[in-house]
């Protein structure tokens, strides 16, 4: 069972909406749908981040398990707000199957320098 008390951080949940700007045409964007407390926990062994290297550069990884109450509405092509970060979900699961609870496992990309 899920405690109140262990959900202390407040988190913003994002989802991909295109729009068009008369302009520029068709304009991708994340828009926020709600606000939701979660349990959010960084992995052990990524505090430091792991770097990898891409055609963009080197980007430095951190992974995270974040636990919330259950929503229907949320799903790996969400995205997490959460301080000054923006999680990417990887999965998102109903442990028990009795829709109390999720346990999102998502990632934080950040650019090296």
């Amino acid at each position: 069972m899920l405690r109140a008390g262990k959900l202390r951080d407040l988190i913003t949940l994002l989802v991909f909406v295109p729009s068009t700007d008369p302009r520029w045409g068709n304009v991708p964007g994340w828009v926020s749908f709600a606000q939701a407390w979660a349990n959010v926990i960084p992995l052990p062994g990524t505090s430091a981040g792991a770097e990898s290297f891409d055609s963009q550069g080197v980007q430095s990884e951190t992974a995270y398990t974040v636990t919330m109450r259950w929503r229907p509405d949320l799903d790996s092509t969400c995205r997490i707000q959460y301080r000054n970060q923006t999680l990417e979900i990887v999965s998102a699961v109903d442990p028990d199957g009795r829709q109390r609870e999720l346990v999102i496992q998502a990632r934080a990309y950040e650019e090296v320098e």
